[in-house]
């Protein structure tokens, strides 16, 4: 039974249910409404508190473990603010003993100067040294305003990943700030942030740590939201509140489209905020619950006295709709329209007997116009004002796939999409405000079979007796063949004479019956002028015979042909074109006509014949290059190489590189031999990036094994803007690279005796102080003069006192370990340093008054000198030499290296006054 016959609204029953229920339901659900906000406001309340305390716990965590980072920063320039602007190398030892660093930031440090260049960096393996960080706003901070900082987050330089620093200023002993010192956080690996958030909160809730400034996502939780942008201002209030100052908590929508209730407390020292959110979804999973079972109480209350109220007025008001029940019934039964039952004979009666007979007049006349309907092969149907199908026929039904009943009462949008029934709909709206008949066309497909056509459909409105519109009447007819047929005929016409292609169509007896435009204006001929004549009129007599021969052979014979002619334009002009040529068959199979595309190539043939000289040209002046050239494509093959190339590298034929990896046969590895990855080779860089590059020192590898010094050029291949590739010149810069090592070996040695000179030797007090430092081992510097060098030079000349220098500098060699260091200052003054000495300072000075005592009694020893006379006869000359020697110990850097020069020299002069050959150890 339907709900329209069981509870009619316009029935007293009805009314006085609806009534009676109502106010009972309004008060059950206002009191469940009540209950349930009240509920939801004390959990939200309660929930709000908890996540304020875990905020604030978790906020002074990250604030404890950032002023803990910033102390050990601060400490630790301290131990480097004496040696940050003196020495690098010290300065990087300094910074890798901190072994504190390296636990307290996963992604090491680095110190920059006041230009903000990285001068020191650990781990070493994150090469920082050398990258200039001074437009990073937090190393500004800390050089230049002189503040320890904690940054935003970035992405690094050098690591390319999400980081923030903690960078405090470097102070020298004035105060003045010299460099800076920045701890590193890689926020995609562990660190000490993660063991704030290790915990979870709940099921679904989360932790976000959030740089209020910048309005960026440090960490958090999902380490995916790392530096994410917060909204923008104005679009989310709790956000903003937050980013603020403000320690709020409420409802609010997650950027990820979540309603959460969110908490948030601030990290003072860093400018950001802890947010702990849990979505509300299980937040209030409890309240919900409730709520459900309150809802399924009231439901139940609300049914059972429905229904009891129901029951009872039924019950007493049902003689009255007896009656009614049944005329209800009558004109709901469909089908055939049978006669309704008359019972009493009065004026009810007699309205029914009337009634009665118009349904059988109305039924006479349906059945006719039915079968009229069903005769027609077209399309035929009836609908109301509304689109409410009244009547089709058997044609129609196959459209829709349905009966004619089953089609009747329903609308188009019950058996087709939604699209192609607003059409329908929208062509019936204006046959109706028309007024009279509208055709339109349309493609149907049918839902029996499947067939899909072009069909031409008239609209008629069907009016009554006052000239009221009160339905459409549908007749559509099949017009795909037709349309079909013309649409074929238009494409081919069009196709041909729009074409670019020149076309053109002779009967079997090679008679031109039709060209197109691009015939005329490629031959310069009309229709008029070549029509009925022989394509030959075209012939330039440049084409061979044999071509010709080939074509009629082929055509004749049903089949395509395809070629090129050499012809003759209508001026006098040659030209050449692409031809392809086929018969046009008969029904029977039979050759009618031929049909002749042709195109145009002069400027193809013209292009080809200058590229192939432009080619040539370039070959040539390649292979007379004198450096080495090659050529890339956009994977790395060599395409080409020049003899200069050939002769460089050993290669006696292209052969061997063209096609293969280039970069594995002369790049693959750096001059030291570790290898060298094709993805970081700059030549490549060239096409990849389309940037030209040039080393001034690189090495190629020769075909041998061995490695080449070059210095190379390379620049992208671009054609019709598009990167194809890379071209590399080179030279090769052994010898250069041999000179300048000579050169350097003569800037820092003495000529005579090889042995290292001033310059040099300062270095290396500078390299063992710094070293001194480390260690805390003595060194010992000895300067001495030989003291009876004189007479030997004023007596035999400066060849043999050279020759006794040389002699001098060789026993000093052999008195000292590898080590140590003998250097020659100027004529007969030379210094020893040696290195690595005890620590302890007495057991220092006997190791250096040993070697000193060593020295000089190796000086002592005699000299033989081989000499030539005016005459030119060879002798041999014996002389005494002795030297005064004068030492002194360091250790660190103090003194400097001047000093330490200056302090041996002064014990030296003590030994010349002491009487000569002595060794005196300089005394403060």
């Amino acid at each position: 039974m339907s709900i329209s016959n069981t509870f009619n609204f316009h029935s007293i029953k009805s009314r006085v249910t609806l009534f009676t229920l109502g106010i009972f339901v309004i008060g059950i659900w206002i009191l469940y409404f009540l209950i349930s906000q009240k509920l939801h406001d004390d959990m939200q309340k309660q929930l709000a508190n908890q996540q304020s305390s875990i905020a604030a716990i978790l906020a002074t965590q990250v604030d404890e473990e950032l002023r803990e980072r910033l102390n050990v920063l601060e400490k630790i320039t301290e131990k480097i603010a004496p040696i940050a602007l003196i020495d690098n190398k010290l300065l990087q030892v300094t910074l890798e003993e901190q072994l504190v660093i390296q636990r307290l930031f996963n992604a090491g440090a680095f110190v920059v100067g006041a230009d903000g260049v990285a001068v020191a960096s650990i781990p070493s393996s994150i090469k920082r040294v050398g990258i200039n960080y001074i437009e990073r706003d937090y190393i500004v901070a800390a050089l230049k305003d002189g503040k320890s900082t904690i940054s935003r987050p970035v992405i690094g330089k050098v690591l390319g990943i999400p980081l923030f620093n903690v960078v405090v200023p470097v102070r020298d002993s004035q105060g003045s700030v010299v460099a800076a010192l920045a701890g590193v956080t890689d926020l995609g690996k562990p660190n000490f942030l993660d063991k704030v958030f290790q915990n979870s909160y709940s099921k679904t809730g989360y932790f976000l740590l959030e740089d209020a400034k910048n309005r960026l996502i440090i960490t958090g939780t999902d380490k995916r939201r790392i530096m994410q942008k917060l909204p923008a201002p104005g679009v989310n209030k709790l956000i903003d509140r937050h980013v603020n100052g403000f320690d709020d908590t409420d409802i609010t929508v997650s950027p990820l489209g979540v309603k959460v209730l969110a908490s948030a407390k601030r990290v003072h020292i860093a400018d950001w905020f802890i947010v702990v959110a849990l979505p509300v979804q299980e937040a209030f999973a409890p309240i919900d619950d409730m709520k459900k079972h309150i809802m399924l109480f009231a439901t139940l209350m609300t049914i059972v006295a429905g229904g009891l109220i129901w029951w009872m007025l039924k019950r007493e008001l049902v003689p009255m709709f007896t009656a009614v029940k049944q005329l209800a019934a009558l004109s709901k039964a469909g089908g055939s329209h049978q006669p309704l039952p008359t019972g009493v004979n009065n004026e009810i009666s007699e309205l029914i007997n009337g009634f009665n007979n118009l349904l059988d007049v109305l039924g006479k006349r349906s059945a006719q116009l039915h079968a009229l309907l069903q005769s027609i092969p077209d399309l035929v149907w009836l609908k109301d004002t509304n689109g409410i199908y009244m009547s089709c026929n058997s044609a129609f039904e196959r459209l829709y796939g349905a009966k004619e009943a089953d089609i009747i009462g329903k609308t188009d949008y019950d058996f087709i999409d939604k699209q192609q029934a607003d059409l329908f709909r929208e062509n019936d709206r204006k046959a109706m405000i028309a007024h009279k008949a509208v055709s339109n066309e349309e493609w149907l497909t049918f839902a029996e079979g499947g067939y899909r056509g072009l069909f031409e459909t008239i609209k008629v409105p069907v009016k009554n007796a006052n000239g009221q519109i009160i339905g459409v009447l549908g007749i559509s007819r099949d017009m795909s063949e037709r349309k079909a047929a013309e649409l074929k005929l238009r494409m081919l016409s069009t196709a041909i004479e729009q074409s670019p292609t020149s076309v053109a169509i002779t009967n079997v007896e090679a008679k031109i019956e039709y060209i197109n435009s691009a015939f005329t204006k490629e031959a310069g001929y009309t229709l008029d002028e070549v029509l009925g004549k022989n394509p030959r009129v075209l012939q330039s007599g440049m084409t061979d015979t044999k071509v010709y021969d080939d074509m009629w052979s082929k055509i004749t014979n049903g089949e395509s042909w395809q070629g090129e002619f050499v012809n003759k334009r209508k001026n006098g002009e040659i030209f050449y074109e692409e031809a392809y040529i086929s018969p046009i068959k008969d029904d029977a199979g039979n050759a009618s006509h031929y049909v002749a595309v042709k195109l145009d190539v002069t400027s193809r043939k013209e292009a080809e014949r200058a590229l192939r000289e432009s080619n040539k040209k370039m070959d040539s002046l390649l292979q007379s290059l004198a450096e080495g050239a090659y050529g890339v494509d956009n994977e790395g093959n060599c395409t080409f190489v020049n003899n200069s190339f050939l002769r460089i590298l050993g290669y006696e034929t292209e052969d061997e590189l063209v096609g293969k990896h280039i970069h594995e046969l002369i790049h693959h590895s750096h001059a030291d031999g570790t290898h060298y990855p094709a993805s970081e080779c700059r030549i490549y860089a060239a096409y990849r990036n389309n940037v030209e590059d040039h080393c001034a020192d690189e090495v190629f590898w020769h075909k041998s094994g061995y490695a080449i010094q070059v210095e190379y050029w390379s620049q992208p291949i671009v054609v019709d803007g598009v990167v194809i590739g890379a071209i590399a010149t080179f030279f090769d810069i052994t010898e250069r690279k041999k000179m300048e090592q000579q050169i350097r070996h003569l800037a820092l040695h003495d000529v005579l005796t090889n042995l290292p000179n001033r310059r040099l030797l300062i270095e290396r007090i500078s390299q063992a102080q710094l070293s001194s430092k480390r260690s805390l081992q003595y060194c010992a510097l000895m300067f001495m003069d030989l003291d009876n060098f004189k007479p030997l030079n004023d007596a035999h000349g400066h060849e043999a006192g050279d020759k006794l220098l040389i002699e001098v500098a060789n026993r000093l060699l052999k008195s000292v370990r590898e080590i140590d260091t003998v250097a020659r200052i100027g004529g007969d003054e030379f210094v020893v340093m040696l290195t690595e000495l005890d620590t302890d300072e007495s057991l220092s000075r006997q190791q250096a008054e040993k070697v000193s005592e060593k020295i000089r009694s190796a000086l002592a020893e005699p000299y033989f000198i081989n000499v030539t006379n005016d005459d030119g006869v060879n002798t041999v000359v014996e002389h005494y030499c002795t030297a005064s020697i004068g030492v002194v110990l360091f250790k660190g850097t103090a003194p400097s290296k001047e000093e330490v020069i200056k302090l041996a020299d002064d014990g030296m002069y003590q030994a010349k006054n002491a009487g000569r050959n002595k060794v005196i150890f300089y005394e403060k």
